[in-house]
């Protein structure tokens, strides 16, 4: 999440993404069972995460700004990443033990962007140059993008860094989310207009394929003078395949356990009187949109991962007998695969010499 307040020529912004290099620490468990009772409660009635899971708190080190839960034994790196008085990041990335899986709850190094104008372009500032706004201010010129490009163009960028060969499967506007983020802030008075989306992608870690999730939500602000904007949220993960359920889980409850420190944000000047309440209802609404959303890929995720461990692991692939329109399982470290009038099945480098007896199946896709 990061926490940004402007408030010199536009409309007040609060925007919640963030996420980079921190402080890292290898978290213990250190929660109580009271602790974790006060979450189940708090977690009631909404999407719940994998049990198996052993949950700890990790807190801000920089400024003890936030908490939330991570799987204990995870590598956590985040924190607090003040720019200004008037731009505070923060956020967590967290990775398992093997390395294998990687959550990242937002992204420190998104800055805030301003859309290119004629103002901008006849003082010689043009897209992709900063452009210093007054104290505190640095904005990034660039385009609008909406959740789903944002999702897209720089989920590319953080996925390709944490595995190899990473393409884009996906892309898709989430408009129910956007118009309940909208709705959320409205409660407060606060008019606003938030796009979400969010991307898939494939690559590969040390031989195994990976697969990778992200979700945006970008705000556009209009007034007189231009257009800035900036991202709400980034999170999302890389993980095997096989692996894909247990890691939406994981967002999931991160995203439900994530809690503001009142003390933090009461010293905090210029700041949103309901931003606590802001903050929780919007992570809510987001784990649930993953939570929902997630349900209608898992399966295509299950079953990749179960194939991924058929083929590579157990070397099992499916194999047809034409003459019969029947399959079977083959060993397919074999090149010739065959099956006999009594259903023995033969597997070779070798050619054999088809017979009335002996029938030759051919792979199936």
């Amino acid at each position: 999440m990061r926490v940004l307040w402007v408030a010199f020529c536009f409309t007040l912004f609060i925007f919640l993404s963030g996420c980079g290099a921190g402080a890292k620490t290898n978290v213990q468990n250190n929660v109580s069972e009271n602790q974790k009772n006060i979450q189940i409660a708090q977690n009631d009635g909404q999407p719940q995460a994998n049990n198996s899971v052993n949950w700890v708190v990790f807190t801000d080190p920089v400024e003890q700004a936030f908490s939330l839960d991570v799987p204990d034994g995870w590598n956590v790196d985040g924190g607090v990443k003040r720019i200004s008085e008037i731009d505070i990041r923060s956020g967590t990335t967290i990775q398992s033990p093997d390395q294998m899986t990687t959550i990242f709850y937002g992204d420190r190094n998104i800055p805030i962007f301003t859309v290119p104008n004629a103002i901008l372009a006849r003082g010689g500032y043009h897209a992709g140059m900063w452009y210093y706004a007054g104290p505190g201010v640095n904005l990034f010129i660039e385009p609008y993008m909406s959740g789903r490009a944002f999702a897209a163009k720089w989920g590319y960028y953080r996925i390709s860094h944490l595995c190899s060969n990473a393409q884009i499967t996906s892309s898709e506007d989430l408009n129910n989310a956007s118009q309940a983020m909208n709705n959320i802030y409205a409660q407060y008075g606060i008019y606003t207009s938030i796009y979400s989306g969010e991307a898939t992608f494939s690559c590969d870690l040390n031989g195994t394929p990976e697969y990778g999730y992200v979700y945006s939500a970008t705000e556009l602000v209009r007034n007189q003078t231009g257009e800035l904007w900036d991202v709400k949220n980034f999170i999302g993960f890389v993980a095997p395949a096989q692996l894909t359920r247990e890691t939406f889980d994981i967002i999931v409850h991160m995203a439900q356990s994530y809690r503001l420190n009142p003390q933090w944000v009461a010293a905090q000047n210029n700041m949103n009187a309901q931003y606590e309440n802001i903050v929780t209802q919007s992570n809510n609404q987001i784990s649930d949109m993953i939570f929902k959303g997630g349900q209608q890929r898992l399966q295509e995720y299950y079953n990749i991962g179960q194939k991924y461990d058929r083929v590579v692991v157990k070397n099992e692939s499916n194999y047809y007998d034409p003459t019969t329109n029947t399959t079977y399982k083959g060993d397919n470290r074999y090149e010739y695969h065959y099956i006999t009038n009594d259903n023995q099945i033969i597997n070779t480098n070798h050619p054999l010499q088809i017979n009335q007896n002996l029938h030759e199946l051919q792979p199936q896709n």
